[in-house]
């Protein structure tokens, strides 16, 4: 039997490589559930698995850094402060 993506390991592994916890939202979540049941249900032999593994750690990890330079950008611009930002 082929590997197995596993959801909470995907997004575990991105937060341990960028050292970042937070998403923006939960948003993401359904899509990827959905994602990898699908492709979990393909079988696809490990190298299928790997590259699919790669493509997700990378959109998770990007998601991740986003959400922090984005956080980042509204506590540093006095601009989105006077307009009652966060």
């Amino acid at each position: 039997m082929a590997q197995q993506l596993v959801v909470e390991q995907l997004i575990d592994e991105a937060r341990q490589t960028t050292s970042l916890e937070r998403f923006d939202s939960e948003s993401y979540r359904e899509g990827l559930d959905i994602l990898i049941a699908d492709f979990n249900a393909l079988n696809c032999p490990d190298s299928g698995v790997g590259r699919m593994r790669a493509q997700v750690l990378a959109a998770l990890t990007n998601r991740l850094k986003i959400t922090d330079y984005l956080e980042y950008v509204w506590m540093n611009d006095e601009r989105w402060g006077q307009m009652g930002g966060r």
